[in-house]
């Protein structure tokens, strides 16, 4: 899946589903404003819909990778249903720069294809109603610049940690190592000195009789 194995996985768990939170939050107050209105064109009911499809997938647990392609398929739905200049579009962005840190580059490249998906769809929308092909264009380029952009320094970020986080893991274990190796060295010098003491005294009694005792027969 591409995921990380160090501990900026759970962070960026935790702002996906924060941003999760944030569209589906805005999205239902603008679709009851729409219906306090009166106003059905950009179809409340059914943004509300997905809005209630998105907290059902929130329930269960998901790795990064599914978690933003649940909620860039649901932008999808929710700026077709909504039509041209969908305000939320914008979001798909903030999940690329938090996802990228831990994905893989392959992963991060068809994310990246996803997000830049979503004002391709919006230009679509807008190419019916009349828009300048030119000016459409010009808009799908510069957000596949941006998301590009992001895309490749997120991901430089992510390496960056994930290094740091290795050296760190790396010296800890060489400190541990070390602590180890000093604490037996402190006992084999105990030992050697505990063992040398009696050893020493023994020689010690042993010259003092052969001097009390004096040579024996035979010398």
């Amino acid at each position: 899946d591409g995921v990380s194995k160090d501990g900026i996985v759970d962070p960026v768990a935790r702002g996906l589903r924060q941003v999760r939170w944030v569209l589906v939050l805005v999205q239902v107050a603008m679709a009851l404003w729409m219906v306090a209105l009166g106003e059905h064109e950009h179809r409340p009911l059914a943004l509300m819909g997905v809005c209630a499809g998105l907290l059902l997938i929130d329930l269960v647990p998901a790795r990064p990778l599914v978690r933003v392609g649940c909620d860039l398929a649901a932008l999808a739905v929710l700026q077709g249903l909504w039509g041209p200049h969908y305000p939320l579009q914008p979001l798909a962005l903030v999940e690329l720069v938090l996802v990228a840190t831990v994905l893989s580059p392959r992963a991060v490249v068809g994310v990246t294809l996803l997000a830049v998906g979503l004002p391709a769809l919006d230009a679509a929308l807008q190419a019916r109603g009349g828009e300048d092909a030119l000016h459409l264009v010009s808009h799908v380029a510069s957000a596949a610049v941006a998301a590009v952009s992001l895309a490749w320094f997120s991901h430089q970020l992510g390496s960056a940690l994930r290094r740091q986080s290795e050296a760190r893991v790396a010296a800890e274990a060489e400190r541990e190592r070390a602590a180890r190796l000093a604490v037996v060295g402190t006992l084999a010098a105990g030992m050697a000195h505990e063992l040398a003491t009696p050893l020493g005294s023994m020689e010690l009694l042993s010259e003092e009789a052969d001097l009390e005792l004096g040579p024996g027969p035979g010398h």
